[in-house]
C-alpha cells in the first residue's frame, strides 16, 4: 500500500511538473511572440514617420519652388473667366506652364501617398493642401489644364481625377 501511495505520489508530482513545464513553455512563447509583434509594430510605425516626413518635407520644397511662378498664373488667369480659359492657359510662359504642369504632378503624388498607398500624408495634411488645390483651380489657366489632363491623360494620374471635389471642381 505504502508503494502504491508513492507511485501515485510520483505519478502526480510528475503530472505537475509536466503541466508546469508546458504552461511555462507557452508562456514563453506567448512573450517572445507579443514582443516580436510589438517591435514590428513600433518599427512600422517609426518606419510610417520617417516615410512621411520624408514626404512632407519634399512636397514643401517643391511647392515653395513653384509658388510664385503658380502665383503670378494665379494673377494672369484673373483677367479671364472660364469662357476664354485656353487663352489664359496659351497666354502664360513657357516656364509658367511648366510650373502648372508640376504643380499637377506635385497634387497627384500628395493624394496618392494620402489615399492609396498605405495612407502615409495624414488626413489633416491633406486637408490643408486639398483647400490648396481648390483655391488654385480658381485661376482658370490652371483649372484648363487640370481639366485638359482629365480629358487626355486620365489613368496617369493615380485617380485624382476620380475624386469627387477634382471631377465637381473641374465640371465648374
Amino acid at each position: 500500500m505504502q508503494l502504491e501511495k508513492e507511485v501515485v505520489s510520483g505519478i502526480i508530482q510528475g503530472v505537475f511538473t509536466l503541466v508546469a513545464a508546458i504552461i511555462t513553455t507557452v508562456a514563453g512563447i506567448a512573450a517572445a511572440y507579443y514582443l516580436t509583434f510589438k517591435n514590428d509594430s513600433e518599427r512600422h510605425r517609426l518606419e510610417k514617420a520617417q516615410a512621411f516626413r520624408e514626404l512632407f518635407n519634399n512636397f514643401n520644397e517643391r511647392f515653395d519652388k513653384l509658388n510664385k511662378r503658380l502665383n503670378k498664373v494665379v494673377e494672369i488667369s484673373a483677367r479671364y473667366d472660364k469662357t476664354s480659359a485656353a487663352e489664359a492657359f496659351n497666354s502664360l510662359s513657357r516656364k509658367q506652364k511648366a510650373a502648372v504642369q508640376d504643380y499637377l504632378n506635385l497634387c497627384t503624388e500628395e493624394y496618392y501617398w494620402s489615399r492609396k498607398e498605405g495612407n502615409i500624408i495624414d488626413s489633416i495634411v491633406w486637408e490643408a493642401w486639398e483647400a490648396g488645390i481648390k483655391d488654385y483651380l480658381n485661376a482658370v489657366a490652371i483649372w484648363y489644364y487640370f481639366k485638359d489632363q482629365r480629358e487626355h491623360s486620365i489613368s496617369s494620374y493615380y485617380g485624382f481625377f476620380s475624386v469627387n471635389w477634382v471631377i465637381e471642381k473641374l465640371n465648374s
